[in-house]
């Protein structure tokens, strides 16, 4: 995935610290990180995510109005994990994903749907 590689993107982890906990993609920052330091990713392209791409729908519409160059991944975390995109627990690669609730259990078979 050379996104998660490229210098001038940024993702964007629009979840709760309990569910970033469990697995994010790498290299991925926290809302709290970016909130503190905004003015770091002005010029920079950003992709939001969370599970189902709602909550960082919302985060993109905000900050697409203050003038960051931001995106929505519109799949979220579920899309990612089915287009084999990698995540991690912050140490090692994972096959656990946080799913919010047990409605949201559409992990491939492969993978550990922790709500």
């Amino acid at each position: 995935i050379p996104l998660i590689t490229d210098k001038n993107v940024v993702f964007i982890d629009t979840r709760s610290k309990k569910e970033v906990k469990i697995s994010s993609i790498p290299g991925s920052i926290s809302l709290k990180d970016f909130k503190r330091n905004k003015s770091e990713y002005k010029n920079k392209q950003i992709i939001a995510f969370c599970t189902i791409g709602f909550r960082s729908g919302k985060f993109a519409e905000k900050y697409q109005k203050q003038g960051f160059h931001i995106m929505n991944l519109k799949t979220g975390l579920l899309g990612w994990v089915h287009s084999e995109g990698p995540i991690t627990n912050q140490m090692a690669p994972t096959r656990k994903l946080h799913v919010y609730s047990k409605k949201w259990n559409l992990v491939p078979e492969s993978y550990t749907a922790v709500w």
